[in-house]
């Protein structure tokens, strides 16, 4: 099932030059993500978190059964930090007669260092550690965040196959 789309990312150079681009990727919607999703719909409002969180790692193979034990080389330095959008930060969108939830756009800075390599970007309940890992998006190809460069990142979140 599409969960979670990467409606354009890219890796932005110092001058604001485009480095890479990539549009359209779908992701791999985690076991633990469909039931938490299921829960928070039909039977326990009360685990809906007031923000989630986007973050990067390196796992070479994304699986339905991955959970945050297995997020490879999520950066721990140079500037990187999950990302957050808050409850009702979200825009609702019809698209085709879909609709879907349209991200901010999120920017990832590297500052003091390079940052990587990552090669997915995956959606979570909490800012670090543990949490549930609901969805994943692997990238077109592996990218290293240069000092100075960023990775901008807009998503749209849609129950739709």
């Amino acid at each position: 099932m599409k969960l979670l789309e990467i409606l354009e990312i890219e890796h932005v150079g110092p001058k604001g030059e485009v480095l890479w681009r990539a549009e359209h990727l779908t992701n791999v919607l985690h076991a633990e993500g469909e039931e938490y999703i299921l829960t928070a719909a039909f039977y326990d409002e009360d685990i809906i978190p007031s923000e989630f969180y986007f973050g990067c790692d390196d796992r070479l193979t994304l699986s339905r059964t991955d959970t945050m034990d297995d997020v490879v080389d999520e950066p721990q330095i140079n500037g990187y930090a999950r990302q957050v959008v808050a409850y009702g930060e979200f825009a609702i969108e019809t698209d085709n007669g879909f609709w879907g939830a349209v991200s901010p756009i999120l920017i990832y800075t590297a500052s003091g260092g390079d940052w990587g390599p990552v090669s997915n970007l995956f959606l979570t309940t909490e800012s670090g550690g543990g949490g549930k890992l609901i969805a994943s998006v692997p990238f077109s190809q592996e990218i290293t965040v240069e000092n100075g460069t960023s990775l901008n990142v807009r998503m749209r979140i849609a129950l739709q196959d």
